[in-house]
């Protein structure tokens, strides 16, 4: 249920304060993001709903804010200063306690300890394509220069001698 005027009113005819306009800088200096998830909390719980209270002030959050500025008759600006958030605090004292008993319990998991093991630094990986391009280049090496050495060796049979060469 929105409630269209502050419930934080003494009597009917009281006039609400005058609101600050909210500003990126000032939402930011005053929320941090449990801060943020208690708002949310509180916003959905006088009936602005954020659509999930996870402690990031996205477009349905902004909505939210808007819409309760609006009803606040505060400068609508989608942030918060800091005596809006005063504000909203005060209306929801009572109906932000009922909401967090009605919220479901989470089951706490335990965290998984991951040890760290602290030992000598591995040996350096090698290059295999440089070891490879090593090795090939040795025995490319070694057949060019045993072709090269058999044909000026004169009478060897395996290999035949060009014809322009006579020993």
């Amino acid at each position: 249920p929105r409630s269209a005027a502050p419930q934080n009113l003494q009597s009917e005819n009281a006039t609400p304060p005058a609101l600050s306009e909210g500003t990126p800088e000032e939402e930011d200096a005053f929320l941090d993001r449990p801060a943020r998830r208690e708002i949310q909390g509180r916003l959905t719980s006088l009936g602005f709903s954020t659509r999930g209270v996870d402690g990031a002030f996205g477009p349905r959050s902004r909505a939210a804010i808007s819409e309760w500025q609006m009803a606040n008759e505060a400068p609508v600006s989608g942030y918060l200063s800091g005596d809006q958030i005063a504000l909203i605090r005060q209306q929801s004292a009572e109906t932000y306690a009922q909401w967090l008993a009605a919220q479901p319990r989470r089951a706490v998991q335990p965290r998984t300890v991951v040890r760290r093991v602290y030992r000598e630094a591995p040996p350096p990986r090698r290059n295999n394509d440089a070891a490879a391009a090593a090795v090939f280049g040795l025995a490319a090496g070694a057949i060019i220069g045993t072709a090269a050495a058999r044909s000026y060796r004169p009478g060897y049979r395996y290999y035949r001698r060009p014809r322009w060469r006579r020993w």
